[in-house]
């Protein structure tokens, strides 16, 4: 090949290869600085690949903002006074308080004791109205027992030494007497009062008490002193008769000896011993 001919087919290759390369630029200088050069964006928005465009996406106008990042605006806060009245009716509120309905007291009725346990000088024994005390050796007569105290009476009309017969003590006190027939200092102590109690000898709730106290002999006449339901009858002497609670009574014999009275009480005969009781 000539030399001609070499530099005529090296011109030929360099002209193709320009036009090729214009093409894969996308055409003259000017279309590619309209579209902004290679691979850029020109006015319309249009991204340029080679011979293929394609849209690109639109900037979004919402902006995202962090809140925790936002300073917050203290203009719309409004201050309120802790000290100021609420808005509005407060409702009133009472505390609830239970209520009580308070119980009635019965009112206690005044009843005397049924008995007293006294001591007697040093020994212990109970008591009821109308009964002699000592039991071995009677000495005083209980005349009644209440809620102030128990009542002794020295037997046989006899006197304590500052001229009185009987002696009141109460519950729980003692008392120190002096018989001045005798010349015999006793002492006396009320330990309780029994209240609805049955206690120790003497009358009786649902029948009659008849108690022999004493056999005395007056000029020469021999006298019986009973207990009848609490009361007393002195020196009755044979064939006298008295009135009592318990009906009449009628003194049969007197054995002064023996220490016994024999009595009839309507058709019955009885045969009493010096300190003893029948409850009929």
């Amino acid at each position: 090949m000539t030399t001609r001919r070499i530099a005529f087919v090296l011109v030929v290759v360099a002209l193709l290869a320009a036009g090729i390369g214009m093409a894969f630029l996308g055409g003259d200088r000017g279309g590619a600085t309209e579209l902004g050069g290679y691979g850029g964006t020109g006015s319309s928005g249009v991204a340029v690949s080679g011979d293929t465009a394609s849209p690109l996406p639109a900037a979004s106008s919402t902006t995202v903002v962090d809140p925790a990042k936002v300073e917050p605006n203290l203009d719309k806060f409004t201050s309120k006074d802790p000290f100021a009245p609420m808005s509005g009716t407060i409702p009133t509120i009472t505390p609830s308080t239970p209520v009580v309905t308070p119980t009635a007291t019965p009112t206690a009725t005044p009843e005397n004791p049924t008995s007293a346990d006294v001591t007697i000088q040093g020994s212990k024994s109970t008591v009821k109205a109308g009964q002699d005390t000592p039991k071995t050796d009677p000495v005083f007569k209980v005349v009644s027992i209440t809620p102030d105290g128990v009542t002794f009476e020295l037997l046989n009309s006899q006197q304590f030494d500052d001229g009185s017969s009987s002696v009141t003590v109460a519950e729980g006190e003692t008392a120190n007497v002096k018989n001045a027939d005798t010349g015999t200092s006793y002492t006396i102590t009320v330990d309780s009062l029994n209240y609805g109690e049955s206690g120790g000898g003497g009358s009786s709730v649902s029948g009659h008490t008849i108690k022999l106290l004493s056999i005395n002999t007056q000029n020469g006449t021999d006298t019986a002193t009973f207990e009848i339901d609490g009361t007393t009858y002195a020196d009755k002497a044979v064939g006298a008769t008295f009135k009592t609670d318990w009906g009449q009574v009628r003194v049969m014999a007197i054995d002064a000896g023996g220490q016994t009275v024999t009595i009839l009480h309507g058709d019955d005969t009885l045969v009493l011993h010096v300190g003893q009781t029948i409850e009929k």
